[in-house]
């Protein structure tokens, strides 16, 4: 249970997969139509991966009003679901990287996928922080998590709809 303004917990900085990775969770929200972006899950600083909302100010590349997940890999790619979609509780997530393919599933549907051609980039001092904006090495960069998060799952490889669906029920 986050608190939205403080909260947040770190997970050191070794999940950096720059060939591959599924990342899956669970998160609850009172209100997904946010008025202040708030991130998840993030190993983004000057490079990795994330998965935040983010409200009407926020800024280019990402979409405001939406449900983002994003890795860099020279430039930012990103995906995205409509907030107003969602409706108030619990959502399973999902972002799949294969090295070719980068996919975002909500509730256990592909809601949107791109191909890429490079691998994910990191910064070396990159931690992946569970609630906030990661920002240099463990300290947050903000854009606190308002809510619950749970069950999540990262994997260094790409795991197949069926699997994040087979999951997501367990």
């Amino acid at each position: 249970n986050l608190n939205g303004t403080s909260a947040y917990i770190t997970a050191g900085n070794k999940f950096k997969y720059p060939s591959a990775f599924t990342i899956e969770l669970w998160a609850y929200n009172s209100n997904w139509n946010a008025t202040t972006s708030q991130t998840i899950i993030s190993c983004f600083e000057n490079g990795g991966y994330r998965i935040s909302i983010n409200d009407a100010s926020a800024p280019s590349p990402y979409n405001s009003g939406y449900l983002n997940a994003v890795i860099y890999n020279g430039s930012n790619q990103h995906l995205s679901y409509k907030l107003s979609n969602l409706t108030v509780g619990w959502h399973h997530v999902a972002m799949v990287y294969s090295g070719t393919l980068f996919s975002l599933y909500v509730d256990g549907v592909l809601r949107e996928s791109k191909a890429v051609s490079e691998t994910v980039q990191y910064n070396s001092s990159n931690s992946l922080l569970i609630g906030a904006e990661a920002g240099s090495g463990t300290m947050p960069a903000g854009q606190y998590w308002k809510g619950y998060i749970d069950e999540i799952r990262i994997w260094n490889s790409s795991q197949s709809a069926l699997s994040i669906e087979d999951w997501m029920f367990r």
